[in-house]
C-alpha cells in the first residue's frame, strides 16, 4: 500500500499492478513507479515497503513463467544465468560421509558439510594423544607458578590498573563496613585448624550446599559486625581461634537472637583474647595477632 495521504496516479496503479500480475518489469536500475520516497539515500526507493515486496514477488512470478531466453533478458539474472556464476563441485564430508557442494575457491579447504561435523572432527583431534597437553603434569609442584605469590607492589599495580579501566572501585569509594568484612574474612582453609570433635561433625553432615541444606558452615565466634562496631583489628577476627563450625540454619538465626554479649556473638572479646594467647597450633599470623591483641588491651583501635 502507498504511504498514507498519497494520492495514487494512474501510472502508479498501472506499474504496481503489472508487478502483482507477474508481467515483465523494467530493469532493476529503473524506478518502479512515479512515487519515490523522500529521505536519505532515496535515489531508487519504491513508493513504500509493501510496494517493494510486490515488486520482488512480481519479478519471481515473471521468472517462473518465462522461458530461458526471456530470463536472460529479464530484470534480475539469477543462478546459472548470473555473469559471476561458478559451477560448484561435489565433495564428501570427512565426518558423516554426506556429499555437499562447494565453489571452486573452497575445493581445497572445505572438508565438512556443516559446523557440527567440523566440531566433531576437532574434538577427535584434540582428545587423547592428539592433545598438546597430553602426558604433561601441571598440578601441584609441576605447575610453574607453584609457590609463587604476588608481592605488595604487584598488588598495588593491579589495583591501580583495575581502577583505571573502571573494573574496580577506588578504596575511598567503598563502604567501610565492606572493607572491614573483606579484611576480617578467612585467609586460609579453616578446616585444617578444627578440633577432632568438629571434624567428626563435618564428616557426618558435610559442607552446606544447595543439595545439602543441613550441612556445616564456618562462623566467626566474635562477629564481624561487632568487630567493626567496636573498631577491633581485622587480623584478630580471622584467627583460627575465632572460627567455629555450625549448621547453616543456626548461623542464619544467630543474628536474630542476639546471643549472650552482642548481636550474633557466641563469645566476648575478652574471651577471644584468651583463646588467641593460649593457641598452640601453628598459625602464620600468630605474632602479628598477639601484637594486635596487646594494642587492643591498651585501648588502641583502628
Amino acid at each position: 500500500m502507498p504511504k498514507k495521504g498519497y494520492k495514487q496516479t494512474e501510472d502508479h496503479r498501472r506499474k504496481c499492478g503489472d508487478a502483482r500480475r507477474g508481467k515483465k518489469l523494467p530493469p532493476r536500475s529503473e524506478k518502479h513507479c512515479g512515487n519515490i520516497s523522500k529521505g536519505k539515500k532515496a535515489k531508487n526507493k519504491k513508493c513504500s515497503e509493501s510496494e517493494r515486496v510486490r515488486y520482488r514477488e512480481g519479478s519471481l512470478a515473471y521468472w517462473n513463467s518465462s522461458t530461458g531466453q526471456e530470463r536472460k533478458n529479464g530484470p534480475w539474472p539469477h543462478g546459472r544465468t548470473h555473469p559471476s556464476y561458478k559451477k560448484k563441485t561435489r565433495k564428501n564430508c570427512e565426518t558423516c560421509g554426506r556429499f555437499f557442494y562447494v565453489i571452486p575457491a573452497l575445493i581445497a579447504t572445505a572438508k565438512y558439510c556443516i559446523r557440527k561435523c567440523r566440531d566433531k572432527a576437532q574434538s577427535r583431534r584434540m582428545s587423547g594423544k592428539g592433545n598438546i597437553m597430553y602426558g604433561t603434569h601441571r598440578s601441584g609442584k609441576d605447575n610453574p607458578f607453584y609457590g609463587k605469590h604476588h608481592t605488595k607492589d604487584d598488588l598495588r599495580k593491579i589495583r591501580l590498573q583495575m581502577e583505571k579501566i573502571g573494573y574496580w572501585l577506588p578504596l575511598d569509594q567503598v563502604e567501610p563496613y565492606l572493607l572491614y568484612c573483606r579484611e576480617s574474612h578467612w585467609k586460609e582453609r579453616m578446616f585444617d585448624y578444627l578440633s577432632k570433635k568438629e571434624l567428626l561433625l563435618l564428616n557426618e553432615k558435610g559442607l552446606f550446599s544447595s543439595k545439602n541444606t543441613k550441612g556445616m558452615v564456618r562462623d566467626h565466634k566474635y562477629s564481624k559486625y561487632s568487630g567493626f562496631k567496636n573498631k577491633v583489628f581485622p587480623i584478630i577476627l580471622r584467627h583460627p581461634a575465632n572460627c567455629a563450625l555450625i549448621t547453616h540454619s543456626k548461623n542464619a538465626t544467630k543474628m536474630r537472637k542476639g546471643q549472650l554479649f552482642d548481636t550474633g556473638n557466641s563469645i566476648s572479646l575478652e574471651q577471644l583474647f584468651i583463646l588467641i594467647k593460649s593457641y598452640e597450633k601453628g598459625w602464620k599470623e600468630q605474632k602479628e595477632c598477639l601484637a594486635a591483641v596487646n594494642k587492643c588491651e591498651k585501648g588502641e583501635k583502628i
